[in-house]
């Protein structure tokens, strides 16, 4: 009778085998777009965490609620971050949640209709019923990590006539301990969070009112052929907090990998840039200056790299269309 001896296989044979094997896959999230459909993908190394952005939209009188939702890949080291108001007779909440294990962000936990307990009363209201503009402020109970917000957001569309917004209520933002403020020509973002009861109450913020500072910066927003070329580009002067002049490039889907913003921005927006107002750009190298047209000093910040404080790129960018003002 015959032995049948098996031999192991050669190393280099092992090795070949191993380099068909699948390589070692990368963080997986869901992905969904706002109209519900919903797939998986890798992310690339760059985005090692899974997003959740979240809009809850309660009739406080009957408790009927509407999710609209959006889940993909994000940077990683984003906090959470959470803003709700009242408007008419809804309760508005927006919720942005990162995760950092496969498929972390397939459910999102219902939001309550309890009343919060435990934190500040903070002065609520919104421009989709105009109680922001007509000073018809109501008071909410926030959960105890929030802090008082109001925000102020005013752009220039394309073809339409300007708008201004406003949101007041209780949020949990990711470096929110002083005003955090960008405008230009197209775009002006304030955003003020505080400590103590009632603190963001008083009128609101009105962009053509706030006093200039004496500083003045470039302005554009396109890239150097349309939009941001010498012949557009314009000197502006900055307003309220915002004393520094910001430049920002990176790439975008329309403009390509030499997209840029330019314009007037707080200290702490410099600091910790709100990718949202930069209009999608991705990759993005910023540079601040408080000497004026960013002609001497300069203080260069890369957004190549992720970093905890950019966690309302996709956030705000969900939340200002929110509180658009209707025709009176």
């Amino acid at each position: 009778m015959r032995t049948l001896t098996i031999c192991p296989p050669p190393p280099l044979l092992l090795l070949l085998l191993a380099g068909l094997r699948t390589p070692a896959s990368g963080l997986r999230c869901y992905r969904c777009e706002g109209d519900g459909t919903c797939s998986v993908e890798e992310c690339p190394k760059a985005r090692q965490s899974c997003r959740t952005t979240s809009l809850w939209d309660e009739d406080v009188s009957s408790s009927v609620m509407v999710k609209k939702e959006e889940k993909s890949c994000a940077w990683a080291g984003k906090p959470n971050s959470s803003l709700t108001y009242l408007t008419g007779q809804t309760r508005i909440t927006l919720l942005e949640n990162h995760c950092t294990t496969d498929l972390c962000n397939k459910r999102q936990d219902r939001v309550g209709s309890t009343p919060a307990r435990g934190g500040l009363e903070c002065v609520t209201c919104g421009s989709s019923d105009l109680s922001c503009e007509r000073n018809m402020h109501r008071t909410m109970r926030c959960s105890p990590q929030d802090q008082c917000v109001d925000l102020t957001s005013y752009s220039v569309p394309d073809e339409s006539a300007p708008d201004e917004r406003h949101i007041r209520g209780c949020g949990q933002l990711s470096d929110c301990s002083g005003p955090l403020g960008f405008h230009n020509n197209h775009t002006f973002t304030l955003l003020r969070c505080c400590n103590s009861s009632l603190c963001n109450g008083g009128p609101v913020t009105h962009h053509s009112l706030l006093p200039p500072n004496g500083v003045k910066c470039r302005s554009c927003w396109g890239n150097s052929t349309h939009g941001c070329s010498h012949r557009e580009e314009s000197t502006i002067s900055c307003q309220g907090p915002m004393d520094h002049c910001l430049e920002a490039t990176g790439m975008h889907e329309l403009w390509g990998p030499q997209a840029m913003v330019k314009g007037c921005a707080t200290a702490g927006w410099c600091k910790s840039p709100y990718l949202s107002v930069y209009g999608g750009l991705d990759q993005v190298e910023v540079r601040c200056c408080s000497d004026g047209l960013c002609q001497h000093q300069s203080t260069p910040r890369s957004g190549t790299t992720p970093h905890p404080h950019l966690a309302l790129s996709s956030f705000l960018a969900l939340l200002v269309p929110l509180a658009l003002a209707p025709s009176l």
